[in-house]
């Protein structure tokens, strides 16, 4: 850009800010639809617990309640402390390491993984740091 005039600097900030203005035009609709689905979901789901359905196809789509238990990232240095230390003497430095800036979906994706390892040993995981694992029961649709 060689020269730039004030009318484009204008034209700029007049093309920025329609924009602006389309981007939360959208995103206020994307926020709408994002909770009209999760009503739909929870209906969908009552209706499956109601019949004691946990898959069901129909209307070209499988739907299946998928079951995850989610724990919450340590909160207090305390829970942190215990944390850490139970991940160095169980798992190691690497994935001690790993885990020193841990987020949620990071640690439910451990948490959901050693749950099963513990349970092929006849075992229930017990990690220091952590409370209790919340069950939560979602909705998995595809088309069939």
């Amino acid at each position: 850009m060689s020269e730039i005039t004030l009318a484009d600097m204008d034209a700029a900030i007049q093309e920025l800010a329609a924009k602006n203005a389309e981007y939360d035009t959208a995103n206020k609709i994307s926020k709408s639809l994002y909770h009209e689905c999760e009503e739909l979901e929870r209906k969908l789901l009552a209706m499956m617990e109601a019949t004691e359905k946990d898959a069901y196809i129909g209307a070209g789509f499988r739907v299946s309640k998928v079951h995850k238990m989610s724990v919450q990232t340590p909160k207090s240095p305390a829970e942190k402390k215990a944390f850490f230390a139970w991940l160095m003497e169980n798992k190691g430095e690497a994935i001690h390491d790993a885990y020193l800036s841990v987020n949620s979906q990071s640690l439910n994706s451990l948490y959901n993984e050693l749950t099963e390892e513990f349970a092929s040993k006849g075992e229930i995981l017990m990690i220091d740091g952590l409370g209790e694992p919340i069950a939560r029961t979602s909705l998995s649709i595809r088309k069939a």
